[in-house]
């Protein structure tokens, strides 16, 4: 009787440290999945420069004040991480309703370099943030997802009801032919009055 009890107290005992022991191996697992990478900055050659807002509403399928919500996918093309990201239209301009959602793809995302995991982005176009706001310029992609025009030109960041083109909000951004800085939304909006929203 007293060797079955011993028995079913070290089989308890050699269950309850298989447990820990796994529960502390999933544990350390997250904790590794969850450590910050390294973040490389690629340099990027934009195919264009745009002069000015004029031309960005040219060359958009889709203009409209937007929030920025959360990231939805990463996915990549050859070695080149794209990810997409949740934004709802607060103010529509151009081919946009108030309240629709839409999917904004950057370049940006994990990748893999010389057996390495990485943080990818482009060093002249920052990542959205979730809670964010900006006026996009965007083309639609064959996937139903948008893009922004030349990266960090194509988005004019709302920061308390003023409008900023990135290169004033962003030490990253140098560049740019867009000379907005701390213009009121209301005044932007004169622009697209000519344009049909549909």
């Amino acid at each position: 009787m007293i060797n079955i009890l011993n028995k079913k107290v070290v089989t308890g005992i050699l269950a309850a440290a298989v447990a820990s022991g796994a529960g502390i191996f999933c544990s350390s697992q997250i904790i590794l999945a969850q450590k910050p990478t390294k973040t490389i900055y690629a340099d990027a050659s934009w195919s264009y420069g745009y002069g000015n807002i004029d031309e960005l509403i040219q060359q958009s399928d889709l203009v409209a004040l937007v929030t920025i919500g959360e990231k939805t996918k990463e996915w990549s093309i050859g070695n080149i991480p794209k990810t997409d990201f949740e934004a709802v239209v607060k103010k529509p301009y151009i081919n946009s309703i108030k309240g629709q959602k839409i999917y904004i793809t950057q370049t940006a995302g994990i990748t893999e370099l010389n057996g390495e995991k990485v943080n990818f982005e482009l060093g002249d176009d920052p990542v959205v943030q979730p809670g964010e706001e900006y006026v996009i310029f965007a083309r639609e992609n064959d996937k139903g997802t948008y893009t922004i025009l030349g990266g960090s030109q194509g988005k004019l960041k709302n920061i308390n009801g003023k409008l900023h083109a990135m290169k004033y909000v962003s030490k990253r951004v140098e560049a740019g032919n867009i000379n907005i800085n701390g213009v009121a939304i209301d005044e932007l909006e004169k622009t697209f009055k000519h344009k049909d929203n549909k």
